[in-house]
Formats: C-alpha cells, structure tokens, sequence
C-alpha cells in the first residue's frame, strides 16, 4: 500500500496552551523539564557529568531541590555536597519497586507546601488591611498560632516563602538502578509511568510543578534497564562512544 502526502495551506497549528519547556534557562543551557539519558562504561563519567549540568543549574538559580534514586549515594557523597539544602534523610531513596511512588509523593509534598504557603499569604494580607487585626487575632489566637501566623506575644508574622522559586523546580537524579527492582517488573512499569508524566507532578491550586530527571545507564539496552518508551521519550541522550553500532541503532 502506498502512501500519499498532501499538504494542507490553510491549517496551522497554534499553541494553546503553555509550552513543554516553561522553565527558562540561559541560552546555552537546555530547557527544563527534560528527560534525560546519559549511557558510558563504567568510571565513563556519567555521575560527573550529570551532577555539573544539575549544579549549573542551581548556580543559576533554576533549581530548588535534587532528589538522588541510588543504591551508591556514600560512594559519590563528595559529590552531594555542594548542593544547597541536600540531605540524605530527606533526597536520597533507594531504587526498588516503591520509589516511583516515593518520589511522587515528594514533589506532591513540596506543592502543597506552596498551597499553604500561599493560603497564609492571602491571610495574612488580609489581617494586615484590618483595622480590627488585632481583636481578630485574640478571638483566633489559637489558629493563627497553629498557623504560624502569629509569634508569642501574639504579633502578626508575615509567612516565608518555602523556596527560592514560588513554585519550587525539582531535578531526579537515578544512578545506579539497572538491575534493581525499580527497572524491573512492577517497579519499571511505575517508572516507566513516572518519566512519560514527568512534567504533570506535583498539583497545585495554579498548576503543576513537574520535574525534570536524568537516568544514568552503563548500557543503552538490557533486561533490568531502562524501558524503551522511556529511551524513545527522551529529550536529551549522551551516548558516550561505542562501536557497537546493533546497540545505537
């Protein structure tokens, strides 16, 4: 069967809606979210490259958080340390079937830490145009103390924004995951998930805050490893070279 194209003049296509790519960065940067996937040999160079571009970032001012997946976080721990606010309490998972899940429930954390944020605000812009503030604390007391809203002598506190950027950017870092449960079976179908909705996480009353990762392989394909409709979904690939030309293909 043969196939004919026809061109249509009069039809264009228009962009709706906000584009793919909402974060800016500088001109000789790539544009954020993205999805990542950085492929070398072992000691090839891929943590080395992958933690400089995210670090860049934060340098930047772009990034407000990185959530590392890797079961090697103490044997690249010098390399974490540079990075603001980085904790392995609270940004380091270990890859297995439930870390998709964890890393959701992260960034859904971090926007409704915007939702309250933002809720107070209103708040407290409100008692602050009040003339009568000051009987409303005192009826509400425990409230706005619960809230953070007031301190002990019960004077107004203006709330803090949680982050740098109003609506936080996150960058996921997986290292070090082939093989393990997150890439095979019920983990890689929630991974898979995860990357191909990666810009859709984290709800909030204006929007989403999405996140941008990069997955980091020591082979382009294999069973334990990253899906193909990830691969093929991928906006940026660094291949570092190889003869195996059956592999790029």
């Amino acid at each position: 069967m043969s196939v004919k194209l026809k061109k249509v003049k009069d039809m264009k296509i228009k962009l709706l809606g906000k584009s793919a790519f909402t974060i800016p960065t500088k001109p000789n940067m790539f544009k954020l979210h993205t999805l990542m996937y950085i492929v070398a040999k072992r000691g090839g160079g891929k943590t080395s490259l992958a933690t400089s571009l995210i670090k860049e970032l934060f340098d930047d001012g772009v990034l407000d958080r990185l959530i590392l997946v890797s079961p090697t976080y103490h044997s690249n721990r010098a390399m974490f340390d540079s990075f603001p606010n980085f904790s392995e309490e609270e940004d380091v998972i270990y890859p297995d079937q439930n870390s998709p899940a964890l890393i959701e429930e992260k960034i859904q954390n971090m926007a409704n830490e915007v939702d309250d944020y933002l809720a107070q605000l209103e708040m407290y812009k409100e008692l602050k145009k009040n003339k009568n503030r000051n009987e409303m604390i005192m009826d509400n007391m425990d409230f706005y103390y619960s809230m953070d809203m007031i301190n002990d002598m019960g004077e107004l506190l203006k709330p803090t924004q949680p982050y740098k950027n109003l609506y936080p950017r996150v960058f996921v870092l997986v290292d070090d995951s082939v093989g393990t449960t997150l890439m095979i079976g019920r983990g890689a179908r929630d991974f898979s998930k995860l990357c191909l909705t990666h810009r859709h996480l984290g709800r909030h009353r204006n929007g989403v805050l999405g996140c941008s990762l990069a997955i980091l392989s020591q082979t382009i394909s294999t069973h334990g490893g990253l899906s193909r409709c990830v691969r093929e979904n991928s906006t940026i690939v660094s291949i570092k070279p190889t003869k195996d030309k059956k592999k790029l293909k």
